[in-house]
C-alpha cells in the first residue's frame, strides 16, 4: 500500500517542512495494524508511531494473513487543503503461489588480493532476485552480518573494508519473496602491512675556514624505494678522524644537515658515518644507500681541509 500527495509549498523559516500531514492505517485480519513507514527490515511492523516528516507513506506486508484489509487515509493536519493524494493497492491477492526460493549459490572462493581488499566469486544459483554478502571477522567467528548486495547472475563482490593481518569468513545468501539460500563458507586472510624502505639517497659536503680553525658540514638526503623524499627521518652518525662524536639531525623536505666543532688546523680531513635512520612506519636498508656525485659511499664521506 502506498499513500502520496503534492504538499503545498513549505516556508524557510519552518522549523518542520511538511504542511499538509496524511496518514496511512492499514487494518488487517484479526486486529492487527500498520502504520505507514514503520519498518523492520524493509517490512511493516505493528505499533510505532505515524510518520511526521514525510510526503509518501508505504506499508509493505510480508505474509499477508486471508481475510479482509482496510485501507484508511486521514488528514492528521491539513491547514491548506483539500488536500488531493494518490493510493496505490498491490500484491499478490488470492491463491496465488509464492515463487520457488533460490538454489544455493555454489563454489565461493575468497581471495586476499592485498592488505586491504579480498575479492569473491561464485557459481550462479536459479530463481534468485539478488544476492547478499555477509561477512564475519576471525578464523572460526558465525556472527556473519551483511556488508554488500549485488544484482541476480552478478557473481563476484569486491571486499575493500578489509585491514592487514586478519582473517575474514564470508558466506553469500540468494534470496528472492520465496525465500533464500546460503552458500558455503569462505575464509581469506589480509597480508601484513608491507614497510617503507628508507635509504641515503645523496651525502654532500661543505668546509668552512677561519684564521686558526676549520669546520665540515654534511647534507644529508633520505629518499623511500620510489626516491620520493622523506620528512621526518631521525639520521644519528659519527665524526672520525679530526673530528670525533656522534651527530644527529631530522630531516625536513627529505634532508637534514650535521656540522663538526671547530678543528685544529693541524687537522687535515674528517669523515662522517651514517650509523642508523629511523622513521615512523619504515625500515632503514643501509645496503641501499647510494651518491649520485660518487664524493662519498653513500654511508660515510671524507672531507679535507680547505
Amino acid at each position: 500500500m502506498t499513500l502520496a500527495w503534492s504538499d503545498p509549498a513549505s516556508t524557510t523559516s519552518a522549523t518542520k517542512n511538511l504542511v499538509n500531514d496524511l496518514d496511512l492505517v492499514v487494518n488487517g485480519p484479526g486486529g492487527v495494524q500498520y502504520l505507514g513507514n514503520v519498518f523492520a527490515g524493509g517490512w511493516s511492523q505493528t505499533g510505532g508511531t505515524a510518520d511526521r516528516v514525510n510526503n509518501l507513506e508505504n506499508v509493505y506486508v510480508a505474509s499477508a494473513a486471508a481475510g479482509t484489509w482496510t485501507v484508511i487515509v486521514g488528514g492528521f493536519n491539513v491547514p491548506s487543503g483539500p488536500q488531493p493524494f494518490a493510493l496505490v493497492v498491490d500484491g499478490a491477492f488470492g491463491t496465488t503461489a509464492l515463487p520457488s526460493p533460490p538454489s544455493v549459490p555454489d563454489g565461493l572462493v575468497a581471495n586476499a588480493i592485498s592488505t586491504n581488499r579480498i575479492d569473491l566469486s561464485w557459481t550462479n544459483s536459479t530463481n534468485e532476485a539478488g544476492f547478499d554478502v555477509e561477512r564475519c571477522i576471525g578464523a572460526t567467528c558465525t556472527s556473519f552480518a551483511k556488508i554488500g548486495q549485488v544484482a541476480a547472475d552478478v557473481l563476484t563482490y569486491s571486499d575493500t573494508t578489509v585491514s592487514p593481518s586478519t582473517t575474514y569468513r564470508y558466506q553469500v545468501r540468494a534470496f528472492n519473496i520465496g525465500g533464500q539460500a546460503y552458500s558455503n563458507i569462505a575464509t581469506a586472510t589480509t597480508p601484513g602491512a608491507q614497510q617503507v624502505q628508507v635509504h641515503i639517497a645523496d651525502l654532500d659536503g661543505s668546509r668552512t675556514a677561519s684564521k686558526n680553525t676549520w669546520t665540515a658540514s654534511v647534507t644529508i638526503t633520505v629518499q623511500d624505494a620510489n626516491y620520493s623524499a622523506v620528512s621526518g627521518a631521525a639520521v644519528t652518525g659519527t665524526w672520525s678522524g679530526g673530528w670525533s662524536g656522534s651527530a644527529s639531525c631530522d630531516t625536513s623536505g627529505g634532508t637534514c644537515n650535521v656540522t663538526t666543532g671547530n678543528l685544529a688546523k693541524s687537522k687535515t680531513s674528517v669523515t662522517f658515518t651514517v650509523t642508523n635512520v629511523t622513521a615512523s612506519g619504515a625500515s632503514y636498508v643501509a645496503s641501499g644507500n647510494v651518491d649520485p656525485d660518487n664524493d662519498s659511499t653513500g654511508t660515510s664521506i671524507t672531507l679535507l681541509k680547505p
